[in-house]
């Protein structure tokens, strides 16, 4: 009986540990009162939603009705406009083909230019080129020049008439 009792004495201080760790754990600063105003505010956020969604029944039955009916009238309308909408995808299909086959030249254009290939490319990047062509036209200028000052001696002279000039 001795040894009965004194495991019935451990475990009763056992017991009562074990409780005044739980007191402690479940005190009313730390676990309580917070317990009881998250509750409380859950309980007003329940209530609020609950009146918002009561108050405004009406609103979202109105919104889905309309929204049934436009989607209605929407479906109406592919329907009846069917062979149209295909035609116009696939003419959308189309250009969008078109484009991108124009946008693969442009983009193969561009980059010759940049590599100074072909004519253009050349005309960019090569200064040679551009200097020939200053000098080219500078040239044409002043021999439209000299025409322009020297075109009556030219006419008056014995070795032109304006027939020769017509049959060139």
């Amino acid at each position: 009986v001795s040894e009965l009792a004194v495991q019935v004495i451990h475990l009763s201080k056992r017991v009562d540990t074990t409780l005044t760790l739980v007191h402690r754990m479940l005190d009313e600063a730390t676990v309580r009162r917070p317990m009881v105003h998250s509750l409380a505010d859950l309980e007003a956020t329940t209530s609020a939603l609950r009146e918002l969604v009561s108050s405004n029944d009406l609103v979202v039955r109105r919104t889905l009705s309309n929204v049934d009916y436009a989607s209605g009238q929407l479906r109406e309308v592919v329907e009846q406009r069917r062979s149209e909408l295909d035609s116009t995808l696939l003419s959308f299909n189309r250009t969008m083909k078109r484009l991108d086959n124009f946008t693969a030249t442009l983009e193969d254009i561009s980059q010759r230019i940049n590599n100074r290939e072909g004519n253009l490319g050349q005309l960019i990047y090569d200064d040679q080129i551009a200097i020939r062509l200053r000098s080219t036209l500078s040239n044409i200028d002043s021999t439209t020049t000299e025409l322009r000052t020297n075109l009556g001696k030219f006419l008056s002279s014995s070795n032109f008439n304006l027939i020769s000039v017509l049959s060139f």
